[in-house]
């Protein structure tokens, strides 16, 4: 079997690196990286004529030869955009949360798979976490129909985070796209579907509410104000996480294998997560953007 080929949009930002390793563990094989500008440290591993590009269409028009995989590591804003480019090419996809900022992007997405030769696969490593096997099975021990769970995500960010794309709602979706999906969508797949939803605040740095699911309710925080970081965070750290249910705490601690190598491992046996898999926490996230 030849060794899959990857190309990797949105190469300067920090989440390209986990996909850089993960492809290096799965014997990937990168063909080109693209980005209006570059991380010389992430270059240097690279090999030599790696093809650069600074954008998606000068790629194409110089490189013809087939790619299995493209990777979107791109803004947020930008990840509808070139999971279609990629889509119309055939490729496969392999994108970093989230998939779109709404469920019109979302619905823009499947459009073009149903079209397409290629596959979306989104990056929903939490999920894959040991923890998750854990959780489910308290969840089954304490043998109830309306569990109480609390989401708590604090971090320090200074003003830099705010003056680029990700301080700005349009452009990262806000706070629960760029800190909460991954964790909305862990609590969606364990307790089920939403329902009812309860804002008590919701801004460029804070959110907090509560919603009704299946099988629980959620209560969240999620925020980079100072007067949670000063609550939260302790002086030597820079965020505080906490998942319980029912007044058990969930440790998210730091696991052997990375987790993004084994989203490449299981992407790559057929079992990776799709568009359906993904959309359940962006649609929370759209419908708490649209009540604010």
């Amino acid at each position: 079997m030849s060794r899959p080929s990857f190309l990797i949009i949105g190469f300067g930002g920090y989440i390209a690196s986990r996909h850089l390793s993960a492809i290096k563990d799965i014997d990937g094989e990168i063909k080109g990286v693209i980005d209006i500008e570059f991380d010389d440290r992430l270059l240097n591993d690279l090999p030599e004529n790696i093809i650069k590009a600074n954008n998606i269409e000068d790629f194409f028009e110089e490189y013809q030869n087939e790619i299995d995989f493209l990777v979107v590591c791109s803004p947020n804003f930008l990840h509808v955009e070139h999971i279609i480019k990629g889509l119309e090419r055939n490729m496969n996809i392999i994108s970093e949360k989230p998939l779109a900022l709404d469920t019109k992007g979302l619905e823009s997405i499947r459009k073009a798979e149903d079209v397409s030769k290629g596959k979306v696969n989104g990056i929903l490593q939490l999920r894959l976490h040991p923890v998750v096997a854990q959780l489910q099975e308290l969840v089954k021990r304490l043998d109830k129909d309306n569990h109480e769970i609390n989401l708590v995500f604090v971090a320090k960010r200074d003003d830099a985070y705010f003056e680029s794309w990700k301080g700005n709602l349009s452009l990262s979706g806000g706070i629960l796209l760029n800190l909460g999906v991954h964790y909305f969508d862990l609590v969606l797949n364990i307790f089920g579907e939403f329902s009812d939803i309860f804002i008590e605040d919701h801004s460029i740095k804070r959110s907090k509410g509560h919603v009704k699911l299946k099988k629980g309710i959620v209560n969240w925080l999620f925020s980079f104000e100072q007067e949670d970081t000063d609550r939260f965070v302790s002086e030597n750290d820079s965020v505080h996480r906490s998942i319980s249910v029912d007044g058990n705490e969930i440790e998210f601690s730091k696991v052997e294998e990375d987790l993004h190598t084994l989203s490449y491992k299981m992407i790559l046996s057929g079992r990776g997560f799709s568009i359906k898999d993904a959309s359940n926490s962006i649609e929370l996230i759209d419908k708490i953007n649209q009540i604010r």
